[in-house]
């Protein structure tokens, strides 16, 4: 950061101060700044309120629901000037044009080359800022959300709450746009067995809303919600996508050792060609501020280093034959939807990792070893072979007989590399062992890695 301490520590207390019942920022004793979730909260709030007290994103609003609208009357909502509101708008194009969208200047409406593209950025954005339980929307929720509930069970599609939170989102953005006249010409005739298919839901939900129903609205709402079904260009690229998804589960099968379920299987390639539809669809990042994706996947690359070093690899190796942005855009969604779908894998992860031989010895004689012994299994289980030498004069020993893994004491000594020794107090503190923890983890985990071709050809 371009800043000096003082104005990082400023904007620390502010930040702080401002989002006091959801977050805490602590100060270590090297300096370094750690911000932390208080219970029940989470980092996504701040990110909310921050886009919602946004002018820039309150304009972005406005002409989302009200194209169109004068001039004048958004200077004194927004209580800017002309030159003001010009320069918001500018702003706001330079955001929106990375995702294919701009507010058009002359007529103060949101416009992109593609409705369909519109109207995914405007849910994914409303569903970011408010949640489900805000609805930002003058429709009524309930009936939106009851057909979001009949689509799911007619089509069997299994849909999770978030899933379900961003189709309602996708339905009432689609409705207000159809109200305002615009219409999603998809590049596609609907077959009459598939028009069938979803027709009767749509006229049920047109009408709940007393909107006209006609065949050219009937066929936007159902290209728009039913996005995905009609993102394949024909069945021979859906099945092209199936086996290259395939092959990639089986690289990391391989390349682990370990195994997945017919129905695990299934369920990842299912992931890796909505991945594929997505960005036909929808070539551009779907978050505003708030990353989730990142969120999780930075926890998953930190307990499951290895497993997410084969995935970054073979992402990385696809997209470069591809010319598909496997790995650019779409690794931290993969990497952590894959441990949704992929029944066992933490457990099977934990498996791989050989337990660290670890030689525990103490000055304070055979029963206080055993106390350390203690802490230790109590603390890493199965992650630690113990090897309890508790009269043992390491000055005394050679340096080519020091072969375990890991020597934990509550001594110093210089015969021991320092980067195999541990050194406990007699008592051994949370902070000692957090850190053990780390250490034993890094170990079996380079261990690990070191042992795999796959990640070293």
């Amino acid at each position: 950061m371009d800043a000096v301490p003082k104005t990082i520590v400023n904007d620390c207390q502010e930040i702080e101060e401002r989002w006091n019942a959801i977050l805490q920022i602590e100060r270590n004793t090297s300096g370094d700044l750690h911000l932390s979730e208080k219970h029940n909260h989470t980092v996504r709030e701040v990110f909310s309120d921050i886009l919602k007290e946004s002018p820039t994103f309150q304009l972005l609003e406005i002409l989302f629901f009200q194209p169109g609208k004068l001039r004048t009357e958004l200077e004194k909502e927004l209580f800017l000037s002309s030159s003001s509101l010009y320069r918001r708008i500018v702003k706001l194009n330079e955001g929106l044009k990375m995702r294919g969208l701009q507010i058009d200047r002359n007529n103060l409406m949101l416009t992109g080359t593609n409705e369909l593209q519109v109207r995914l950025f405007m849910a994914a954005y409303f569903l970011e800022v408010y949640d489900v339980y805000e609805w930002p929307f003058q429709l009524d929720q309930k009936v939106v959300w009851t057909t979001v509930n009949q689509i799911d069970r007619h089509f069997d599609l299994k849909l999770n709450f978030l899933q379900k939170a961003e189709l309602s989102f996708l339905i009432a953005v689609s409705i207000i746009r159809q109200q305002q006249g615009f219409l999603n010409s998809g590049k596609r005739d609907l077959s009459s067995e598939k028009t069938l298919l979803y027709e009767t839901l749509i006229t049920e939900l047109l009408s709940s809303f007393s909107l006209p129903i006609t065949e050219l609205v009937k066929k936007d709402l159902i290209q728009t919600i039913f996005w995905y079904d009609f993102s394949w260009d024909n069945l021979a690229e859906e099945d092209r996508i199936e086996r290259f998804s395939d092959n990639i589960i089986d690289l990391i099968v391989n390349a682990l050792g370990i195994t997945i379920s017919n129905e695990s299987r299934k369920n990842c390639i299912s992931l890796f060609k909505t991945v594929y539809n997505s960005y036909k669809t929808y070539p551009y990042e779907t978050y505003i501020a708030y990353n989730r994706q990142l969120y999780n996947s930075l926890t998953i690359q930190r307990d499951f280093a290895v497993f997410s070093k084969v995935l970054e690899k073979t992402l990385k190796d696809q997209e470069s034959k591809t010319r598909f942005p496997w790995y650019t855009m779409y690794y931290h969604l993969i990497l952590f939807e894959l441990f949704i779908y992929w029944e066992d894998l933490p457990k099977q992860l934990d498996q791989l990792r050989r337990p660290v031989l670890t030689e525990v010895c103490s000055d304070l004689g055979p029963k206080h070893a055993q106390l350390l012994a203690y802490y230790l299994n109590k603390n890493f289980h199965d992650k630690l072979l113990l090897d309890i030498q508790s009269e043992k004069i390491y000055a005394e020993v050679a340096a080519d007989s020091l072969v375990s893994d890991l020597y934990v004491t509550n001594f110093s000594t210089p015969i021991i590399p320092e980067e195999r020794l541990f050194v406990l107090e007699d008592v051994p503190s949370i902070k000692s062992l957090a850190a053990l923890g780390r250490k034993i983890d890094d170990f079996r985990m380079n261990t690990l890695i070191k042992q795999l071709d796959y990640l070293n050809e």
